[in-house]
């Protein structure tokens, strides 16, 4: 593997694509890499939106605590 591949499948590694999807990016033409890297972003956020609800649930609580406190 020359070191430009190597790069590449570790910058896709290191936004949690899967190996399947790393070699299917790999294969696969211009508009199609678009394709699988929007999926990715998508994915990314979701998971993204997902912890930024449980810590504001934890803020919440937080505060819940502080108010009874004083």
């Amino acid at each position: 593997m020359e070191k430009e591949e190597t790069r590449l499948r570790q910058c896709l590694q290191d936004c949690d694509m899967t190996k399947d999807k790393i070699e299917e990016y790999v294969c696969c033409k211009d508009t199609d890499q678009l394709r699988l890297l929007h999926q990715q972003r998508k994915k990314l956020m979701d998971k993204l939106h997902k912890a930024q609800h449980k810590v504001d649930v934890v803020d919440y609580m937080i505060h819940q605590v502080k108010e009874k406190e004083g």
